[in-house]
């Protein structure tokens, strides 16, 4: 589909919508009148218009769409589709990694934007608490871990049928063994067989799954979040899943022994525990 074809089909709001009725079906013109909700004298210039294209023909008292016709209808569709996914992400939209997405920008049409607010500056965080507690298998590549998430996954492992896996930087492995309670409750998991983590030198983007739920985060120039899209699209979930396979697949797996503080040093572990 050219530029022009585009600019045909949006110059008319009828334009579009009888190129799509007739591919779901061919109709007459009384029936695409009562369809789109235009005039007889549009439906009639419409389809004189669209018969010129080679987008439809007549077929006795009916109008159809061609081979040519069908495929416009569907680019059309997954323009149209494409804008109003890039409005309704539009907060987020200069964050997200788009250039790396395996799929169409359109499968994030029913995306959730959560984004942190001047009253609510923990927003994103509160959403992913509630997917941590609603879910059995979480996967996750991260440059940064905050306390809270590491408490979600840990009340979510001992509250059972959790596991949580997830590849970090190094940066969030140091973070997690300079704050004693993040680390014993690492410990914890890594000990009770709740959690899984693969080390390694950076990673392009943050990303989870939640079960059958996806996340990807909008980070900043500083890699600081934006906000966060959930996304319940088995493509953008397979996308998401597919990353943390090649990401971990060259990381180096870390045991319980990695966060473990030695003996004398100022912090030192007791006996995890819940």
């Amino acid at each position: 589909m050219s530029a022009d074809d585009v600019a045909f089909l949006v110059r008319s709001p009828h334009r579009g919508a009888v190129l799509a009725a007739l591919a779901e079906t061919p109709a007459d013109r009384s029936t695409l009148r009562e369809r789109v909700g235009a005039s007889r004298v549009t439906i009639g210039r419409i389809t004189t218009d669209l018969e010129e294209r080679g987008w439809v023909e007549r077929r006795g008292n009916e109008y159809a769409v061609t081979n040519a016709g069908e495929a416009v209808a569907g680019a059309f569709e997954r323009f149209l589709d494409t804008v109003e996914t890039t409005r309704r992400l539009e907060p987020l939209l200069e964050y997200l990694p788009v250039g790396a997405f395996g799929f169409d920008l359109a499968a994030l049409g029913d995306a959730e934007v959560v984004r942190p607010t001047p009253t609510d500056p923990g927003r994103h965080l509160s959403r992913l608490r509630e997917l941590f507690e609603t879910s059995s298998e979480v996967l996750m590549v991260v440059h940064a871990v905050a306390p809270r998430v590491v408490a979600s996954a840990y009340e979510a492992a001992m509250a059972g049928g959790h596991h949580t896996h997830g590849v970090f930087t190094p940066a969030v492995t140091a973070a997690i063994r300079a704050n004693p309670e993040v680390r014993r409750k690492v410990r914890a998991m890594l000990e009770r067989g709740t959690m899984d983590i693969y080390e390694r030198p950076s990673v392009p983007y943050q990303i989870a799954t939640f079960d059958e739920t996806a996340i990807v985060s909008a980070d900043d120039e500083t890699g600081v979040p934006r906000g966060i899209v959930v996304s319940e699209s088995p493509v953008v979930r397979e996308w998401v899943a597919e990353e943390f396979d090649r990401l971990r697949a060259d990381a180096t797996a870390l045991s319980a022994e990695a966060f473990r503080v030695p003996d004398g040093a100022d912090g030192a572990d007791t006996a995890p525990g819940p």
